[in-house]
């Protein structure tokens, strides 16, 4: 997946976090928090913990979703990890 499809998956996925509420998209999120393990290890660690309130992983996601766009490198790894997951080769990370 390309950088803008990154970009807009992460746009989308904010916009349906701050609708419905991060622990609906908790899959989502934890596979952008693995990616950005490398790049923002503090803030992927909080958005895969589901004991955090729900304010500290929205801000959390705010900051791995930054850190993974200004990182080429984690950018091309979440649009792989992205395209792995759209073509049935890996499932979904659990909620």
């Amino acid at each position: 997946m390309s950088s803008r499809t990154v970009n807009s998956y992460l746009a989308d996925l904010g916009a349906r976090v701050a609708s419905d509420g991060i622990t609906a998209h908790s899959g989502d999120a934890l596979v952008v928090g693995d990616v950005a393990l490398a790049v923002a290890p503090a803030a992927a660690t909080v958005l895969a913990d589901l004991g955090q309130p729900e304010v500290a992983r929205l801000r959390a996601l705010a900051v791995v979703s930054s850190a993974v766009l200004r990182n080429p490198a984690a950018t091309r790894s979440l649009g792989s990890a992205l395209a792995r997951v759209v073509s049935g080769l890996e499932p979904a990370a659990a909620a």
